[in-house]
This record gives structure tokens, C-alpha cells and sequence, in this order.
């Protein structure tokens, strides 16, 4: 049972990870995870049953290493912005399941490999991506082609990042 089954904005700022075990928030609108320098993982406890989810920032959490695929079960989340984790090196497979996602921002995550598997061809409402400061990441362009609402694409800063196919660019 949530301990504030109102509560709809929550942001935790310089805070122990133990408090991301605190209550199962399931009225959140918005979330904040920002500056919990030793957070390996968000446990897909905390995050479960926020159907009404529809922001999530995490910044900069440097020890992070997993986001929990339960990030997949929030229909209405529109905006996903990950900065300055820098160990994390993947995204979970569940991100091409949000339908509603209209926003995605990936930044200063310098061990990042690589997107989703079948990159992120469900995100059919996506308009801005931006990916900057990548430095491991290798592949976007088989992703790109299946973003037919995408209006504001920044690939910034990711030396490692091999050519994007013009196919993709390519009506």
C-alpha cells in the first residue's frame, strides 16, 4: 500500500537509495531521481503500478548500471530524459513499448554500447530524440527508420558511433 496514494510530483535530489524503497508511489505523474551517486539499480518495485507516469528524470546518477524493464509498462509516460549515468550501458529491452513516449533524451551515458535489440521501432509518437555524449555507443541507424513522427533528431558527441545509414534519411 502506498504511503501518499495522492501524491503526484516527486523528486528525489542528494538522497541515500534507500529511499527509492520507501513506498510503491502509484498517483505519480512525474519523477526525479537526481543526484544519488550510489544507486546501482532502480528496483522495478519502486516503479511498479505507476500506469499514470508520464515523466521520468534520472541524472546524474554515475553508479547507475540498470533501469529496470518495467519502464516498458508505462503507457503514458511522454517524456524519458537520462543524463550522466555513466556506467550504464544499455537501455532495457521494454523502451520500444511505450507508445505515448513523445520525448527521449540520452546524455553524458559514456559506457552506453548500444539501443534496445530492435532499437526503438515501437516509439511510433516520438518527435525529439537527442543522443549526445555516447562515447561507447556503435549503433542507431537501424532504429531511426521506424520513428515516422520524429521531428527533432541530435546525435551529438559519440565518437564511436559508426555511419548512419542514408537509407534512413531517405523518404
Amino acid at each position: 500500500m502506498a504511503r501518499f496514494p495522492s501524491l503526484q510530483h516527486l523528486e528525489l535530489r542528494n538522497c541515500d537509495q534507500a529511499m527509492l524503497s520507501l513506498a510503491n508511489f502509484t498517483s505519480l505523474l512525474t519523477l526525479a531521481i537526481d543526484r544519488i551517486p550510489e544507486i546501482h539499480s532502480i528496483s522495478g518495485s519502486f516503479l511498479a503500478g505507476n500506469t499514470f507516469l508520464t515523466s521520468l528524470e534520472i541524472s546524474p546518477c554515475p553508479k547507475l548500471i540498470l533501469i529496470p524493464s518495467e519502464l516498458g509498462s508505462f503507457t503514458a509516460l511522454k517524456s524519458l530524459t537520462i543524463r550522466w549515468c555513466e556506467e550504464l550501458m544499455s537501455l532495457p529491452q521494454s523502451l520500444q513499448n511505450p507508445n505515448a513516449l513523445e520525448s527521449l533524451e540520452i546524455s553524458e551515458c559514456y559506457s552506453m554500447t548500444s539501443l534496445p535489440d530492435n532499437g526503438l521501432q515501437g516509439l511510433s509518437s516520438l518527435r525529439p530524440l537527442s543522443i549526445e555524449n555516447c562515447n561507447s555507443l556503435t549503433s542507431v541507424s537501424s532504429s531511426l527508420e521506424h520513428l515516422t513522427s520524429l521531428e527533432h533528431l541530435t546525435i551529438m558527441c559519440c565518437p564511436s558511433l559508426g555511419s548512419l545509414s542514408h537509407t534512413v534519411f531517405v523518404p
